[in-house]
C-alpha cells in the first residue's frame, strides 16, 4: 500500500488535539498518542512517518557521532540554548568547535583542521530516514537575499534533547570568544 509523504493539514490537526495525558483514551491508545502527539508538532510540512523514523536516527547519530561532528552539534546547542537565534552561521561554528575537543581528539584532527571541519560537516548533513542530518545547511532559494557564509539549522529534536543534556555544562572559551563577536548574528 502506497502511503503520502506527509499528512494533509486536517489530519495533523486531530493528532494534535488529542492530548496524551487524556484519561478517557485506553491504554494502548494513550501510548501510540505519546509517540504521535510530538511527532504531530514537531514534523515539518506534515512529514509524521519521516519524523517517527527519523527521531531515534537522529539521537543516535549524535550520540555516536566522530569526534568533529560531535563538536559541531554540541556548539550549535549551546548557541541555542544561550539564545542565538536560527540560522546558527558558519563562523560560529568554525571557531568554537574545536573548543569541544579533547586535546587528544584535537592533536588526532591533525594540521588540516580545515578538512576536519568541512568533513564533519558534511556528516551531520546526510540526511537519514526521510529527514535532515542533525546539523544542516541552509539554502538560499533563488532571490532570497545572500548573506556573508553558510548558515546552518540544528535538527528540532536534536535541540531539544541536547538543551536537557548538557543544561549544567559550561561551554568552553572558543564558544565565548565567538558569541563576543558581533558579526556572527544576522
Amino acid at each position: 500500500m502506497r502511503r503520502p509523504g506527509n499528512y494533509c493539514p486536517a489530519r495533523r490537526s486531530r493528532c494534535r488535539t488529542r492530548s496524551p495525558a487524556a484519561s478517557s483514551t485506553p491504554c494502548a491508545a494513550r501510548r501510540l498518542l505519546i509517540r504521535v502527539w510530538p511527532a504531530a508538532e514537531g514534523a515539518e510540512a506534515g512529514r509524521i512517518s519521516q519524523y517517527l523514523a527519523g527521531v531515534p536516527e537522529l539521537l543516535q547519530r549524535y550520540r555516536n557521532a566522530s569526534p568533529g561532528a560531535r563538536a559541531l552539534i554540541n556548539a550549535a546547542i549551546d548557541a541555542r540554548r544561550l539564545g542565538h537565534p536560527l540560522p546558527i552561521p558558519h563562523a560560529l561554528l568554525e571557531q568554537a568547535a574545536p573548543g569541544y575537543l579533547t586535546d587528544v581528539e584535537w592533536n588526532e584532527a591533525g594540521e588540516d583542521w580545515k578538512g576536519w571541519l568541512e568533513q564533519a560537516l558534511d556528516d551531520t548533513e546526510k540526511p537519514s530516514h526521510g529527514i535532515f542530518g542533525p546539523l544542516t545547511r541552509i539554502r538560499p532559494r533563488p532571490g532570497e537575499a545572500h548573506t556573508t557564509g553558510p548558515w546552518y539549522r540544528l535538527a528540532d529534536y536534536v535541540e531539544q534533547t541536547g538543551r536537557s543534556e548538557r543544561a549544567g555544562v559550561f561551554p568552553p572559551a572558543t564558544f565565548w570568544a565567538c558569541r563576543r563577536d558581533r558579526h556572527h548574528r544576522r
